[in-house]
């Protein structure tokens, strides 16, 4: 059986990561794999059935962000790019087209959605698509959590985020990609959406999609890397200084970085914030509470799980998580969670007081509180989170469901 796995991206972040996984479990699983991506080529893969249909030359930063701003939220970008994906699977003709996240980053990574839907649909093969995030439901954005909307449940228009993300602004597309996506999505006879959390799925039930089969399967955490097992490591501690360590990650808007400021100037002395993450330029401009400290990007997973056991205490500050792969890579490091009763989080967490907290949005008493609380149960803690990775969000019981769902 051929199974096509089709993504922006191809062992890379967290979606390309997991159609790595996929490609090689299926072939151990005795299905023939392939994949298809377009950004990011992996050069130092020579794997016969992984395609890159991206550009050779990558376009500068000034074009994406213009093509961003003024010409953004639009389902069509990337036609020849489009074409090329479409001709390689003809070539390939699977059994199963199992796509992830089509829109890449921003316009400069999406694709001619119309053109490629219409071609997928005509194919007539069996289709799975997972979904990542919220934009295949919405009219332009990946989440509406951000500004609380629910106009994606009857046809979006007069978009309240199109200038919290800063994208298309001149024009809003929202409404008529929604009805456009709405006629798309009823060529495809045979779908079966994948939803990465229950919130989700109960999402996908109120939207376009809710007479089609919608199954739920939680993202995996690979618990050989992300552990408690190890001793824990005091990278981010030393001897003159011994805080307590509350970790976030990421400086992003959606990410919630201004409640870490807000947290920051709260805590005791004998506590600090460490934000794992570049901080960009633009936001140097303001300074941040000496109480916070940065360290880079990383993109070792083994070097990752080192951070989450050096931490206290994760706090995931973002208000949207369709899963929130964070938050269960630092509980399976045996590192409580603190995280807002919005969205996917509070399943990842489950019951308060077990792994860690779950408090009401942008409540910073209620962090503090729990930040206290912490300190006090910690150790005791700290195996309830692993068990509950290792019972629930294993990467192994993803890949199995993917198999049976292949078969």
């Amino acid at each position: 059986m051929k199974v096509l796995l089709v993504n922006a991206y191809y062992a890379h972040g967290s979606t390309g990561n997991i159609v790595q996984d996929l490609y090689f479990e299926g072939i151990k699983n005795g299905l023939d794999m392939y994949a298809i991506y377009w950004l990011l080529e992996n050069k130092n893969d020579d794997l016969n059935h992984v395609f890159f249909c991206g550009d050779e030359k990558d376009k500068s930063g000034m074009s994406k962000i213009s093509e961003w701003i003024f010409n953004g939220g639009k389902l069509i970008y990337n036609c020849e790019r489009t074409q090329k994906i479409i001709s390689v699977i003809k070539k390939i003709n699977p059994d199963i087209i199992h796509l992830h996240n089509l829109h890449g980053d921003f316009e400069y990574g999406s694709i001619d959605f119309p053109y490629f839907i219409k071609s997928i649909a005509g194919m007539n093969k069996k289709i799975i698509w997972t979904f990542h995030d919220c934009w295949p439901i919405t009219g332009r954005c990946y989440h509406f959590e951000y500004k609380a909307c629910d106009r994606w449940k009857y046809g979006c228009g007069y978009c309240p985020q199109r200038f919290f993300d800063r994208e298309g602004i001149f024009r809003d597309f929202s409404k008529q990609n929604w009805i456009k996506k709405q006629k798309l999505y009823s060529l495809i006879k045979n779908l079966t959406v994948v939803t990465v959390s229950e919130w989700l799925a109960s999402i996908v039930k109120q939207s376009m999609l809710s007479n089609r089969k919608i199954i739920t399967i939680y993202n995996g955490v690979n618990t050989k890397i992300f552990n408690h097992h190890v001793e824990k490591d005091n990278r981010l501690k030393s001897e003159k200084d011994n805080r307590f360590v509350v970790l976030c990650i990421g400086w992003d808007r959606r990410k919630g970085y201004k409640d870490y400021i807000k947290l920051a100037r709260c805590l005791s002395y004998d506590e600090k914030i460490v934000v794992v993450g570049n901080r960009p330029r633009f936001r140097q401009i303001c300074g941040i509470p000496k109480n916070i400290e940065t360290i880079p990007s990383i993109n070792s997973p083994v070097e990752m799980a080192k951070v989450y056991r050096a931490a206290d205490v994760y706090y995931n500050a973002s208000p949207a998580e369709t899963f929130g792969l964070t938050t269960a890579e630092a509980m399976a490091c045996g590192t409580p969670v603190i995280g807002y009763n919005s969205t996917a989080t509070p399943e990842i967490i489950g019951e308060s007081g077990e792994c860690g907290y779950i408090v009401k949005r942008g409540d910073i008493q209620l962090v503090l509180k729990s930040i206290k609380q912490i300190r006090k149960e910690e150790k005791e803690m700290k195996y309830n989170c692993f068990d509950r990775v290792a019972c629930n969000f294993d990467e192994k019981i993803m890949l199995d469901r993917y198999m049976e769902l292949y078969k």
